[in-house]
């Protein structure tokens, strides 16, 4: 039998700080036999450094660096040993995907609650999660 899985979405908001850390709470003592997945992505950005590039396009290395040094000093403020994943592409696939591919049990995301007009305009990770997994979600409100 292999180890409980949880992929964790962190995007660096205090919202996605609150679900890692409300997932870990969960786990309570049962957090040092499971396995902890944290999933970022990158903000995309375009060749001068500013937002807008599309985020089919690949992570430079600084930006892969930055956003593993981030995630990876975030993972070590947890009281349970994290996998870093860094990828580029849209939260919502990526989470789906790497939950898939490890047989996740739970995904945890945060939720900014962003209202209905924002959440239709800018989309919504939490929700398309929700809408898509084939395992249970956690959502934890910011």
């Amino acid at each position: 039998m292999s180890e409980p899985t949880v992929v964790i979405g962190v995007d660096g908001s205090p919202g996605s700080e609150v679900a890692a850390r409300a997932a870990v709470a969960l786990l309570g003592e049962e957090a040092t036999y499971v396995v902890v997945r944290a999933v970022t992505v990158p903000p995309p950005t375009s060749p001068t450094g500013r937002f807008g590039a599309t985020a089919l396009e690949p992570l430079r290395e600084e930006e892969r660096v930055q956003a593993q040094d981030e995630l990876a000093d975030f993972a070590a403020s947890l009281p349970v040993e994290v996998e870093a994943i860094v990828a580029p592409g849209d939260p919502a696939t990526l989470l789906l995907d790497v939950a898939d591919r490890t047989d996740a049990d739970v995904i945890v995301v945060g939720s900014r609650g962003l209202g209905a007009v924002k959440r239709a305009i800018l989309g919504s990770v939490s929700t398309r999660v929700v809408g898509e997994a084939r395992r249970p979600v956690l959502v934890v409100p910011a």
